[in-house]
């Protein structure tokens, strides 16, 4: 696989990563993740958008990191700004995107109904078919219907049952969910259809860990989730203690770490002894200018550059909040950068 491919299936939840061992954890897991606001605040561009892959979505995210972690004032305030600009010019269009500058409003303190002149829980309460699905075949996945679920939820609304009922019946056979479509009667049990040609085109933890979080907080059905701890479980990469994305492409990496994390929060689970220790094993030094990035991948031993996306989920995986983000008031900057002695 390419590396652009791999950085596409970022926006996604998807990422591919090497880790190596496990470096001293002295430093507490809040104070990792506000140096790493550090990192991604200096990434902000003059218009207020944070760049990783989506524009919008890299965006919204990292608001959600930033009110989670407490620090990033000022580049919050300029990201919101971002967002409302590129929602009130018509840009936000499908329904994950809109659902994720939904839960960005929210856990800013804005109000989702009047966000850049615009009411985003209509737009996504409105995009929901008869069966339950929100949006179409064409331009909506199963991720985007956990995304779905979750601004629902940010935005005080009970979803329907049946928007409930089509992210289970999407489920795989093995218990995980894939990104686009769901189960299928060409499908194996991880949901492969060998006819699309698609490396993507299986069960994944990524989204996986985020219909988990959609359905505890939809009161999905107890067993459904069950099942997908059973798969997470399956995948969890012994070598290195974290997850990747896929069966096909199991090595930890920081994004599904992270949500995998995220998702036994949501679940008021354990996680898996070693999955933090795995998930810090892939940020950088917490000194310097780029001091507690996380990087994307490893290249042999060693960490590739800071990356803003994996930085971005590292955040939320160190503190173990599940999406979505509760509202805070947040005060002050990111933290400044310390040398290195």
């Amino acid at each position: 696989m390419t590396s652009a491919r791999l950085r596409k299936a970022v926006a996604s939840g998807a990422v591919l990563a090497l880790i190596v061992a496990v470096p001293t954890q002295a430093a507490s897991k809040t104070k990792r993740a506000r140096i790493a606001a550090r990192f991604v605040a200096s990434q902000q561009a003059a218009d207020g958008s944070i760049v990783t892959f989506s524009v919008v979505g890299s965006t919204a995210d990292a608001v959600m990191s930033f009110v989670a972690v407490g620090r990033g004032k000022g580049a919050i305030q300029e990201a919101i700004g971002f967002l409302r600009d590129e929602v009130k010019a018509g840009n936000v269009i499908g329904v994950g995107v809109a659902s994720k500058v939904l839960m960005a409003a929210y856990a800013a303190g804005k109000d989702p109904t009047g966000f850049g002149a615009h009411d985003l829980v209509a737009q996504i309460e409105n995009a929901e078919q008869l069966d339950g699905r929100f949006g179409d075949t064409e331009f909506s996945y199963v991720y985007d219907q956990a995304l779905a679920l979750l601004a629902l939820e940010a935005a005080g609304i009970d979803p329907s049952a049946e928007a409930v009922a089509w992210l289970e019946e999407a489920q795989c056979g093995d218990g995980g969910w894939q990104f686009d479509q769901p189960s299928g009667p060409n499908d194996d049990g991880e949901c492969f259809d060998e006819a699309s040609g698609s490396d993507f085109n299986s069960s994944d933890s990524n989204t996986t860990a985020l219909a988990v979080q959609a359905l505890e907080v939809s009161e999905g059905t107890e067993m459904v989730v069950s099942d997908a701890f059973g798969y997470l479980e399956a995948l969890r990469d012994s070598e290195y203690g974290g997850w990747g994305y896929t069966a096909t492409f199991p090595t930890t990496d920081a994004n599904s770490t992270s949500l995998v994390i995220q998702a036994y929060a949501a679940a008021e689970r354990l996680k898996p002894q070693g999955s933090m220790g795995a998930l810090i094993s892939l940020q950088h030094r917490l000194c310097g200018k780029k001091g507690g990035a996380f990087g994307f991948t490893f290249d042999g031993k060693k960490k590739t550059p800071p990356d803003a996306g994996a930085t971005i989920a590292g955040m939320v995986g160190l503190l173990k909040k599940p999406f979505p983000i509760r509202p805070r008031t947040v005060t002050k900057p990111a933290p400044k950068p310390k040398q290195c002695r």
